[in-house]
């Protein structure tokens, strides 16, 4: 069975590479979670024990702070589409994110 350790790099933009234990190395290239030529800020990463992930961050649509999301699928290995979960024209601050199990 191969095991994926799930890493986040946090830096202007939001990323996502694993390791895996048994090709003992990095599997590249990462995925880019945030839109890379924008800055993603204050970013979480919440883990279940099936290996589902949600990654939330605070971006910049021009003229708004936003908070935004995508979600991890460990079944499909597959993350979903980047979701804007602020109300349209306001500004949005401070994501947090939690998963259960």
């Amino acid at each position: 069975m191969n095991k994926k350790i799930k890493i986040f790099l946090l830096a202007s933009w939001l990323f996502f590479p694993s390791f895996s234990c048994l090709s003992i190395g990095w599997e590249l290239p990462a995925t880019d979670l945030s839109d890379e030529t924008k800055n993603a800020y204050r970013s979480q990463v919440a883990m279940d024990s099936a290996g589902n992930a949600v990654a939330v961050w605070r971006g910049f649509d021009g003229s708004k702070y936003i908070v935004q999301t995508r979600r991890y699928d460990e079944a499909t290995d597959t993350w979903s589409a980047v979701t804007n979960l602020s109300a349209a024209g306001q500004n949005a601050d401070d994501p947090q994110v939690a998963m259960d199990g």
